[in-house]
């Protein structure tokens, strides 16, 4: 009697041929993936810098320029902060950054005083990897896992 249906044996192992393979798929994928959530994060941390630096260069052409989302402003006298602003997430969402997803939190430090040895100081943390305090630019070797508290413009929170 002739069958053209499989028999046990060649579907378990028709299965373990797929299993294996998936297998091998995810553990090639898998990296891949970790490695683009990084570089997604660093892309955004410096779309962020960018957008504070625009932020600045708007808030200084304009006299009337209110700091309401500041934690402390350019050009206070007498302080430690003298030529500094500190900009938050929420003063940057809308006009300056577009898509930031709202596990994001942070801050972004730019000084325009000769005291300083950067432009731009960022934190920033979106739960998964978080940016201490790092000048200028944001590279991989910036990143760090294990969210425990982010400084905002110097204070811990």
């Amino acid at each position: 009697m002739k069958s053209n249906a499989f028999t046990y044996i060649e579907m378990v192992a028709a299965l373990t041929v797929i299993v294996i393979l998936v297998s091998i798929t995810l553990y090639f994928v898998h990296p891949n993936l970790s490695y683009a959530k990084k570089t997604t994060f660093i892309d955004q941390a410096n779309g962020i810098i960018k957008a504070a630096i625009n932020k600045y260069t708007a808030d200084s052409q304009d006299d009337d320029a209110g700091y309401p989302d500041d934690i402390y402003v350019h050009g206070i006298k007498d302080d430690k902060f003298e030529g500094r602003v500190c900009y938050n997430l929420k003063s940057l969402k809308g006009k300056y950054v577009n898509k930031l997803n709202d596990k994001f939190q942070g801050s972004i430090e730019i000084c325009t005083s000769s005291k300083c040895d950067y432009k731009t100081k960022l934190w920033l943390s979106n739960d998964e990897y978080y940016i201490d305090g790092v000048k200028d630019n944001v590279h991989k070797k910036d990143l760090s896992n294990h969210v425990f508290g982010i400084n905002h413009c110097g204070n811990i929170y």
